[in-house]
């Protein structure tokens, strides 16, 4: 068997996370003691999107037609925002399908059952190692049934210490009255996608519902934000109607709030493992586990589900979000696990 891995150069703050989760791969298979081939995914893509309009020269599973990946939701392929990061399609043509039994690639989605989808997961030593890609569009987020797997609970004390992004010690805020976390993600992450509204409308509602909720509300911008217009936008609104604009530690943050607002960023996965309440306003492999917002819903709906969320509730909260670790990612340093994966993937694409 033949494996292709695709290598992308990425210089972004999560580089170091990313050589990890590669150099394990590699390692990996190695004493596995399978053959593999490292090519540069950034070359391969930028052909593929050069000649991608000669649909001839891709298979169906590759093309770049709308009707590609509707996994849970329509790509807006006809009008595409500008706003927005597109995730990366498989990208390769018929003679990598032909050469190579597996192609495993960087931060893609699709369905073609030869590829496996790899990225990193919600923490720091876990990654996707997925059919389809990451997020919403993972083949286990269709997969809410965790029945026979034990949560590893003695990973806990480590991953309660463990976030993304490097946090900035800067003490508590303070609030007249409890609050909602609300952590922001970048307005072009192409999870954005998956979510009906973006992130500045997403903002607006949560404004909205401030000033109805018995609550106040932080909100947190993120790291890697760079758009002036919601820089602006979260100046004007901090300190008015109970709004807290707040750039702390988000273990503190979320540890003393009554309840974690998201689109579908990673920060609503570390809430439930720190056992709060989530409410969710986009589609995402851990939205099942959490309240998902609807404009149907009322205020008071919102408020019910916070104030009546029992210590079972939590505890429940808490064993999924390591269960969805245990099952759904691929620890670092795992070469058992990752092997697991790797054989139910050559099983799908009929590799022997």
């Amino acid at each position: 068997m033949k494996i292709a891995v695709f290598w992308k150069k990425y210089n972004g703050s999560n580089h170091k996370e990313i050589r990890r989760i590669y150099s394990f791969i590699f390692y990996a298979l190695s004493e596995l003691g399978y053959d593999f081939d490292v090519l540069d995914q950034n070359y391969y893509q930028n052909q593929g999107a050069i000649l991608r309009a000669s649909r001839n020269l891709f298979l169906p599973e590759y093309s770049w037609t709308r009707d590609i990946v509707p996994i849970k939701k329509k790509w807006p392929w006809s009008k595409p925002s500008a706003s927005v990061s597109i995730p990366n399609m498989p990208f390769c043509g018929r003679h990598f399908l032909e050469e190579y039994d597996i192609s495993i690639m960087f931060h893609t989605i699709g369905t073609c059952k030869k590829t496996t989808h790899v990225k990193p997961s919600y923490y720091p030593g876990f990654f996707y190692f997925d059919a389809q890609g990451y997020s919403a569009w993972s083949a286990y987020s269709q997969n809410e049934d965790f029945t026979d797997i034990s949560p590893p609970k003695e990973w806990l004390g480590d991953l309660l210490n463990k976030t993304k992004y490097e946090q900035t010690a800067k003490g508590n805020v303070s609030t007249k009255r409890p609050y909602i976390f609300v952590p922001l993600q970048v307005a072009t992450d192409s999870v954005a996608n998956l979510a009906p509204q973006s992130t500045a409308q997403f903002l607006e509602t949560v404004v909205a519902m401030a000033e109805k909720m018995p609550y106040d509300v932080v909100i947190k911008p993120h790291p890697k934000c760079i758009n002036q217009s919601l820089k602006q936008f979260l100046k004007k609104i901090d300190g008015s109607n109970g709004i807290y604009v707040f750039d702390g530690s988000v273990f503190n943050l979320i540890d003393n709030s009554k309840a974690v607002f998201v689109v579908n960023s990673g920060v609503g996965f570390e809430s439930l493992l720190r056992s709060k309440p989530v409410v969710t306003f986009g589609d995402s492999d851990y939205a099942f586990a959490a309240c998902r917002f609807h404009e149907t819903n009322s205020f008071g709906e919102i408020c019910q589900y916070i104030e009546s969320f029992s210590i079972k509730e939590r505890e429940q909260s808490q064993t999924i979000a390591l269960q969805m670790l245990s099952r759904n990612f691929i620890r670092i340093g795992d070469v058992e696990q990752f092997h697991e994966a790797l054989k139910h993937r050559m099983k799908c694409a009929d590799v022997s």
